[in-house]
């Protein structure tokens, strides 16, 4: 796993009043920890957090995979690895001309090995604007990533919008 950056180097914006991490649940504070060292550069080495084959899953149509075509079948894929991971983030901003953004709404634990954050997604392509709530599930067995599930809130606005 190369550690000279945060895995999941989105674009993503933490609101000052949740840069503050204020949990005891060791699950949660990783991913709170993590999704800090994306987006601020905190320096906090959560790349060690991250398992070296986790994988980061879009639920719904992946747009870094080719054509949208649903009556073909286009399945969504996973993006493995700290390079794949990049890459995928790399590609959204590459296909929105830079618009795709995520901001931090919550961080929610059940006391286990799953974490929830809870996010507003936006984009723009040409006249398609996105602005919708989603999800991503944290899997966190042995307090590392192994598998991030992104979870579009409204699956037929996302899968629109990334129609090509």
């Amino acid at each position: 796993m190369d550690l000279t950056s945060p895995i999941a180097d989105w674009p993503l914006d933490v609101p000052d009043r949740l840069r503050e991490v204020r949990t005891s649940d060791a699950w949660a504070r990783v991913v709170h920890l993590t999704i800090l060292d994306a987006c601020c550069e905190a320096g906090l080495e959560a790349a060690a957090a991250w398992e070296d084959a986790a994988a980061w899953h879009v639920a719904g149509f992946d747009p870094t995979i080719g054509d949208l075509d649903p009556a073909a079948g286009t399945m969504p894929h996973d993006a493995v690895g700290a390079d794949g991971i990049r890459n995928y983030h790399r590609e959204l901003a590459r296909l929105t001309d830079g618009t795709y953004r995520q901001e931090l709404v919550a961080v929610e634990s059940g006391r286990g090995p799953l974490v929830e954050a809870h996010l507003r997604t936006t984009a723009r392509r040409g006249d398609r604007v996105l602005d919708i709530p989603t999800l991503l599930a944290f899997e966190l067995p042995s307090l590392r990533i192994r598998r991030v599930t992104e979870i579009p809130g409204d699956l037929p606005a996302w899968d629109a919008f990334w129609a090509r």
